[in-house]
């Protein structure tokens, strides 16, 4: 029976995820970017073209290396057997603690990780902001047309016949990169060079500890707890608001 449970978490936990992950892969593939217009005299749409250092898929690859790499060493190095120990079986075997404690945090970043990437896509399609290289790829040609007569060209045929790039030109804003590096590095290290997930984790630990202990021990804990936590949260909202500029 609790095997069974297990089971029906796990099915659970992928079939949230693939709902979050189905519809970012349908946009990536299926989605055209609004057709925003330009000013001819613009000149930040007007630098040369460059190819990425880094890609999204392999800073997202390396992202979630770390993230799996610190939760991992964190929950080993806690020796600690979890609240499932003995109860959570998986093919007639327990399942340890620090096993189970894992696959939740790694799921839940991967959740999180996927709505932050579905976010920014559909930003990315609806905004349809010009990448400084637009021009280049891009080569655009008004039209005669009375709409361009203003300044503002909405009317153009892209010269260039690179249409992967052309597309890509359209899909400036919000950066995905600079969203999902920085939710990662909240997740992997705080300003001081430390892993928040670490300090967290073993923060909860030791309140979780002290549970046995006297009404005032439990409300200092708790407070530190609650302090850190807010300190986390007050680090992570000027970061996300990075991603718009």
């Amino acid at each position: 029976m609790a095997c069974d449970r297990i089971f029906c978490n796990v099915f659970l936990d992928v079939l949230v995820l693939a709902c979050v992950c189905i519809p970012l892969l349908l946009l990536q593939i299926y989605a055209k970017p609004y057709r925003r217009g330009y000013f001819e005299s613009d000149e930040s749409i007007r630098y040369r073209y460059w190819e990425q250092s880094i890609s999204e898929t392999v800073l997202g690859i390396f992202g979630f290396i770390i993230v799996i790499i610190i939760v991992l060493v964190t929950e080993i190095c806690q020796k600690n057997p979890g609240p499932g120990s003995g109860k959570k079986f998986l093919a007639g075997k327990p399942i340890a603690g620090w096993v189970w404690d894992s696959y939740r945090t790694i799921g839940v970043y991967s959740f999180g990780a996927a709505c932050q990437q579905l976010t920014v896509t559909i930003g990315k399609y609806t905004l349809g902001r010009l990448r400084p290289h637009f021009y280049e790829v891009c080569q655009p040609v008004p039209a005669d047309s009375a709409l361009n007569h203003l300044g503002y060209i909405v009317n153009y045929n892209c010269a260039g016949t690179d249409e992967a790039r052309i597309m890509n030109a359209r899909l400036s804003f919000p950066s995905g990169h600079s969203c999902y590096a920085i939710a990662t590095s909240n997740t992997d290290a705080n300003g001081e060079g430390q892993s928040s997930y670490a300090i967290l984790r073993n923060t909860w630990s030791s309140s979780r500890r002290g549970t046995s202990a006297s009404r005032g021990s439990r409300s200092t804990t708790t407070t530190g707890a609650t302090s850190l936590v807010a300190s986390s949260l007050a680090r992570l909202l000027p970061s996300l608001l990075s991603c718009t500029s």
